[in-house]
């Protein structure tokens, strides 16, 4: 007898359906497509980072002792302060490298600055607490304490912790100018053997020029003139 129409086609069905996959069945490994070759006149620029220039300057002056002693407890309240409000931009020792201080435009003022500990009064620095960095010529980014204006012992405390940033074996200030005519900042702090290293990263190659200010009265420690074509350590002094 003939097989049923139905059972037939139900049996064609089953012949074209692929085999179901078993344990034993092992997956089949894409094949490995060859990177795209890069044309023949593909080219890169070369990518210059610039020169480093470090000045070495000797025989840097200390700061004069102070005139009042700082109290321990002004100095710990100050601290407390100084960590809440201040050394996001300023960082921890005042050398403005806090997290924050990348976005400033001018950077933050160094704190640990003789020659500017040098010239700069109390009021001026309650100034620029209180009221921002606006009101004192500085970063308008640097936000105002009106908070503080009633807690006259608070600012005080800040002032005091301020002073206390002083670099305790002096410190000093070059104004760097470049072959393109850009000028910098750039500041040195020194160490028990009375020297300041300053490094200045990223000099374009040629004519450079440095005036090192070694304290508030503008007293300069040396010019220096040269031609940089790569990495170079300098004396001053």
């Amino acid at each position: 007898k003939g097989v049923p129409a139905a059972v037939f086609a139900l049996s064609l069905l089953c012949a074209a359906a692929p085999p179901a996959a078993t344990a034993a069945s092992k997956p089949t490994t894409p094949a490995t497509t060859a990177p795209t070759a890069l044309p023949t006149n593909f080219a890169t620029a070369p990518i210059s980072f610039g020169a480093t220039v470090t000045v070495v300057v000797n025989k840097v002056k200390a700061p004069a002792p102070r005139k009042t002693a700082l109290q321990a407890a002004s100095l710990e309240l100050g601290k407390l302060l100084y960590a809440q409000r201040c050394v996001l931009c300023h960082g921890d020792l005042g050398h403005a490298d806090g997290v924050g201080a990348r976005r400033i435009k001018p950077e933050p003022q160094h704190l640990e600055d003789v020659i500017w500990q040098g010239v700069v009064g109390d009021d001026d620095i309650k100034k620029a607490i209180l009221e921002g960095g606006a009101a004192v010529s500085r970063s308008p980014m640097m936000p105002a304490n009106p908070d503080l204006k009633k807690k006259p012992k608070s600012v005080a405390a800040l002032v005091d912790y301020v002073r206390s940033l002083r670099a305790p074996f002096g410190s000093v200030v070059a104004t760097v100018t470049q072959a393109d005519g850009t000028t910098r900042t750039i500041h040195g702090v020194a160490d028990d053997n009375a020297v300041a290293t300053i490094v200045i990263p990223a000099v374009t190659k040629g004519a450079l020029k440095v005036i090192v200010q070694i304290d508030e009265e503008g007293a300069v420690g040396c010019t220096l003139d040269v031609v940089v074509t790569g990495d170079v350590t300098l004396p001053c002094g």
